[in-house]
């Protein structure tokens, strides 16, 4: 069982880790340490993209934005002339405020420290960083990376299987049969199921009803008749829906 001490935060219990480390991040909404705000710009994407996680250890934080940078150059600034941000050679910002973001890039991890790792955190980064199709397929062992040359992100794109050639392999659906032509049939002078409900004083729904229920065959065009032969079929609607009332 973790054992519980207290934290830095007053009238607050913080569980440790079964490791002993400082938990990675607060169950508190406002337990949190660091906000660590990153944002990435690429060439072909107009909107950008940001970034925006909580931690309450600083080992964790420092995980987070190793793992992000990985070996990117970057160089430090100020954001709005208050808090310290970098910038990767990838397009990537991140910052936090105040001098925190240095706080996290000096400090040094313990072994236990260097040893953890958060696999949904490492999800989120490669989402971040590549897109969700490329992030997925780095997950799945999909991507090489290439080593960064000189001209920066452009060399440094991942081998993705094209979706097109996936899609292709799965097994095509069967091809359906063509429809047959419904035959041209002069209906002048028929009688449809919406007249013989009109007849009746009932709607065609209920009329189409009783001719499926008397099994009556449906014509190639529709429910109409002829003139004598539709004549026959209302008396039997009529016949059943006399029925219908009886019940």
């Amino acid at each position: 069982m973790a054992r519980a001490s207290k934290s830095h935060r007053s009238n607050e219990e913080n569980m440790r880790t079964p490791d002993g480390l400082e938990p990675p991040y607060s169950s508190r909404v406002d337990g949190h340490r660091y906000v660590v705000y990153c944002s990435l710009r690429k060439d072909n994407d107009p909107y950008g993209r940001t970034l925006v996680l909580k931690f309450l250890a600083t080992y964790a934080a420092r995980f987070f934005i190793k793992k992000l940078i990985r070996d990117d150059e970057f160089e430090w600034c100020k954001w709005m002339d208050r808090d310290w941000m970098l910038t990767t050679s990838t397009g990537i910002s991140i910052r936090c405020a105040g001098n925190q973001l240095r706080e996290i890039m000096d400090y040094v991890p313990s072994p236990k420290e260097n040893e953890w790792t958060d696999e949904p955190l490492i999800a989120s980064i490669n989402r971040f960083r590549y897109g969700r199709h490329e992030a997925a397929a780095a997950n799945d062992g999909l991507v090489e990376h290439r080593t960064e040359g000189a001209d920066g992100p452009e060399e440094n794109r991942e081998k993705l299987p094209d979706a097109k050639k996936r899609k292709a392999k799965r097994d095509p659906k069967p091809d359906r049969p063509a429809r047959e032509p419904k035959p041209n049939v002069d209906l002048s002078g028929h009688v449809s199921a919406n007249d013989i409900a009109k007849n009746l004083g009932v709607i065609g729904r209920e009329v189409r009803g009783i001719l499926r229920a008397l099994k009556l065959e449906k014509p190639d065009h529709g429910w109409s008749w002829p003139k004598k032969e539709a004549a026959a079929i209302e008396a039997r609607v009529k016949a059943e829906l006399k029925k219908g009332k009886k019940k």
